[in-house]
Parts: structure tokens; C-alpha cells; sequence
């Protein structure tokens, strides 16, 4: 596994701010949509899809929201996930993390979803 995938780790989008709040959250979560949607990057468990993860930390119904997600080209686990209280994180975990992971119960969507 390489730690400078061309695929995972451009995903994940930083901003000018001063660390660790320099996270472009809509960049990497699009960035990362964008690479499951073409098959570059494979969803393997979440509390809720990608594209949902900002609506839900924005409702403030659950404190942390997190996705795993596998790349196909280097092999490497990521976990990514917000906190409405603190900064994202983006991170290489181990293959055994999703399951290991202490999965909390989620809001009803019609409590946190936008409406279309």
C-alpha cells in the first residue's frame, strides 16, 4: 500500500484556514462521491450515504457522522467522517476497522434531510 495514492489522498481537500479546521468539507465529500461514483474508490459502510453526511451534521441530531470507504488502487481503508463539535477527519484505518467501528443509531432522515 503506498502512502501517496493518486486516487485517496487528493480526495481529501484542504483549505487555507489555520489547522486542523483547514478542511474543505463539500470539496472532499464531493471529491469522494465523485471517486465511489466511477469505481475508484469503493463504499464499504456508513452512517449515512456521502452526499448526506453535510445535512446531517448540520441538523445536530448525532454528534459524529462517519463513512468508510476502500480505495481500489492502493487497497488503503478510509475513514471519514465530521463532528459537529470538531474538526474532520480523514485517515487510513485498518481492513477490520468497519466492523470493529461502534456504530450509534441515526435520526430518522425526514428529521435531518433537506427537502428536494
Amino acid at each position: 500500500m503506498s502512502a501517496t495514492c493518486d486516487t485517496c489522498e487528493p480526495a481529501f481537500i484542504r483549505t487555507a484556514a489555520p489547522p486542523p479546521h483547514n478542511v474543505d468539507v463539500v470539496g472532499t465529500i464531493n471529491a469522494l462521491a465523485s471517486r465511489v461514483a466511477s469505481g475508484r474508490m469503493r463504499y464499504l459502510r456508513g452512517d449515512v450515504p456521502l452526499m448526506d453526511m453535510l445535512d446531517l451534521a448540520r441538523s445536530e441530531l448525532k454528534f459524529t457522522i462517519v463513512s468508510f470507504m476502500q480505495c481500489e488502487d492502493c487497497g488503503a481503508v478510509k475513514f471519514w467522517g465530521l463532528c459537529i463539535r470538531g474538526a474532520p477527519i480523514y485517515k487510513t484505518v485498518g481492513a477490520e476497522r468497519p466492523a470493529l467501528y461502534q456504530w450509534d443509531p441515526v435520526p430518522p432522515r425526514q428529521s435531518w434531510a433537506r427537502q428536494p
